[in-house]
């Protein structure tokens, strides 16, 4: 961790942070939105929901969620940042 600076830690970390809270809402709406009545199920021809494939599904939505919003919100922006301040500062070496 030595080679990551302070303020590339600190983005990570907090946009990590705001990841993890989109993907709470995210997977708390996916619980809601899961059927919870297996007799409706059954009676329908439809096979219940498993809460295992269900808690794969909150764990891929939450890693995506989370992992998205820490390059979109973090990294990216940190890497634009770093590339228009080497072009300005090619620039200024080339005039």
């Amino acid at each position: 961790m030595k080679w990551i600076g302070t303020q590339l830690r600190q983005t990570l970390i907090s946009t990590g942070a705001v990841g993890a809270c989109f993907s709470a809402v995210a997977a708390i709406g996916l619980l809601l939105v899961t059927p919870s009545s297996n007799a409706r199920l059954v009676a329908q021809g439809l096979q219940p929901h498993n809460w295992s494939e269900t808690g794969l599904k909150i764990a891929v939505v939450t890693l995506i969620i989370t992992l998205g919003s820490i390059v979109v919100f973090g990294l990216l922006p940190t890497a634009i940042g770093k590339l228009i301040g080497y072009l300005v500062k090619a620039t200024r070496n080339n005039a």
